[in-house]
């Protein structure tokens, strides 16, 4: 009986000891995203925003409110809104954005989407997404457009 006892100290201590090096172990960071178009209330506390969604363990962030009439993000210029997303611990990775898109004027479109594009580089911003479109009514003007998005591409 005094052997049992002493084999379940010993199992009893080992258990232990492991835990203790478990526990100590770090932890690896997930690495969680989150679309700020389903954020309610973004907009109006931006700051508040980005404490409460670092404090829920995101680290990066797919931003939806850029923009390109005055290039700012949410009113920040796009250097100071990144700042702040850094400041919470925070990456911007992607983006959905809208600019000029007139097969018309492709030089017009190609200035524009230039600038989205380098607002975009300054905040680490890796893609960016052409949300949506109300597509030309024929197969050739849906032709002509595929064509421009080609070129916005390249740039």
């Amino acid at each position: 009986m005094k052997r049992f006892s002493s084999i379940g100290v010993v199992v009893v201590l080992a258990l232990f000891v492991t835990s203790l090096g478990l526990s100590a172990a770090p932890k690896s960071k997930k690495h969680l995203g989150i679309a700020t178009y389903s954020v309610k209330g973004l907009e109006s506390d931006i700051e508040g925003s980005f404490k409460a969604l670092a404090n829920d363990g995101y680290v990066v962030m797919e931003i939806s409110n850029y923009n390109s009439g005055n290039g700012t993000v949410a009113g920040f210029k796009p250097a100071e809104y990144a700042a702040l997303a850094k400041k919470y611990g925070m990456d911007i990775i992607s983006s959905h954005a809208r600019a000029r898109f007139d097969v018309k004027d492709v030089p017009g479109t190609l200035t524009a989407w230039g600038k989205v594009f380098d607002d975009h580089k300054i905040m680490g911003c890796k893609y960016v997404v052409f949300p949506m479109n109300t597509w030309a009514g024929t197969v050739e003007g849906v032709k002509a457009e595929c064509d421009l998005l080609n070129k916005i591409g390249e740039e």
